[in-house]
């Protein structure tokens, strides 16, 4: 990834679990604001704890992006 994030918002989709997290968390050190779409409730509010408790600002949404009228929402 590397420079250039700072100041920008990035979405992460299917952000809660393993390779998604771990990217989420790469855009947060580039200096990202990220925001995690996942349809896992549990898995997205573990992962979102888990990058808030080393100082990240993410934003979490319970969102299924197969389903147009969540991911407009969100």
């Amino acid at each position: 990834m590397g420079p250039g994030f700072a100041d920008r918002h990035v979405i992460v989709t299917g952000g809660a679990l393993s390779i998604g997290v771990e990217i989420a968390r790469q855009f947060c050190r580039d200096g990202a604001m990220v925001s995690i779409f996942d349809y896992n409730k549990e898995a997205l509010d573990e992962a979102t704890g888990q990058l808030r408790s080393q100082g990240y600002k993410v934003n979490p949404f319970f969102v299924d992006v197969s389903n147009q009228e969540q991911v407009v929402e969100a």
